[in-house]
């Protein structure tokens, strides 16, 4: 006599119930698995730039190897003369000819930051393209917002000026030390003050002679 077993076969239902469970699990170890073949590309994106700035920002790296790198990484470095301590986050960097870049610069260049050709950077400048929308008494920081920089042909940045974000400084301008620049400069004037206004026009013309005055360097 075959006795009949106490255990019930599982219906067609209860087979298919499972698999249903496990496809949110499936498709969870799938997400698992894309992420960690990106993480390599997103740790490269987010290190890369302090890597790059790293090494052009070292005082042992020659100004030759500097413009080097620069010119892999950046939209365009032409023959510039760039020291050490330059501190950049992004490539929409594009330098002209015959430009000189001192010590101790800061370039926040997530948005295109231009200098045009015989620019002169003194040391300590800083070039920001990044600020905040101002909102309501509870949170005056909001949305960060983005603005374009230019330097025209031939400007002269003296030692610890602060360009902010939208600025286009004229061809021929001197901008004095510790200036901080908020809104368009035009050509060929000497700026000065927080917030720079311009103080007085410069001569133009190729043979303008030099004129005494300190700037800064």
């Amino acid at each position: 006599m075959v006795r009949s077993s106490p255990h019930r076969a599982p219906s067609r239902e209860e087979c298919r119930g499972p698999r249903r469970q496990l496809r949110p699990l499936r498709n969870e170890s799938r997400g698992l698995v894309k992420e960690r073949h990106e993480l390599p590309r997103r740790l490269w994106n987010n290190g890369r730039w302090d890597l790059i700035s790293t090494v052009v920002a070292s005082r042992l790296v020659p100004a030759q190897l500097r413009r080097a790198v620069l010119r892999v990484f950046c939209d365009h470095i032409g023959a510039a003369r760039i020291l050490g301590g330059l501190s950049i986050n992004n490539r929409h960097l594009v330098v002209g000819d015959n430009v000189f870049i001192n010590e101790d610069v800061m370039i926040d260049c997530n948005v295109p930051v231009v200098i045009e050709d015989g620019v002169a950077v003194g040391p300590r400048c800083s070039f920001i393209t990044s600020g905040h929308l101002v909102g309501p008494p509870e949170m005056r920081r909001r949305s960060i917002s983005y603005g374009e920089i230019h330097v025209g042909r031939g400007s002269w940045l003296a030692t610890g000026v602060t360009v902010l974000p939208g600025v286009t400084i004229g061809p021929g301008c001197i901008v004095a030390a510790g200036a901080v620049v908020h809104s368009d400069c035009e050509p060929d004037g000497l700026y000065a003050g927080v917030p720079a206004r311009r103080i007085k026009d410069l001569p133009t013309g190729p043979r303008s002679a030099d004129q005494a005055g300190t700037y800064g360097q």
